[in-house]
């Protein structure tokens, strides 16, 4: 089975910058690498810390 990666990796570059804004990221240099999954994992490795939330009635 032959799996074709270059439509969403295309996808992903192009709409690379709306997600960033979405995220609130700053901009930064884009590092050019052959593996689009690893873009992912890159960008979506953020810190899962829980805040703790007050609520008074």
């Amino acid at each position: 089975m032959d799996i074709n990666i270059d439509a969403p990796y295309n996808i992903l570059k192009q709409n690379q910058g709306d997600v960033n804004d979405a995220m609130g990221s700053k901009k930064k240099t884009v590092e050019v690498n052959s593996d689009p999954l690893a873009l992912i994992a890159e960008k979506t490795n953020v810190s899962r810390s829980k805040e703790k939330v007050v609520v008074s009635s």
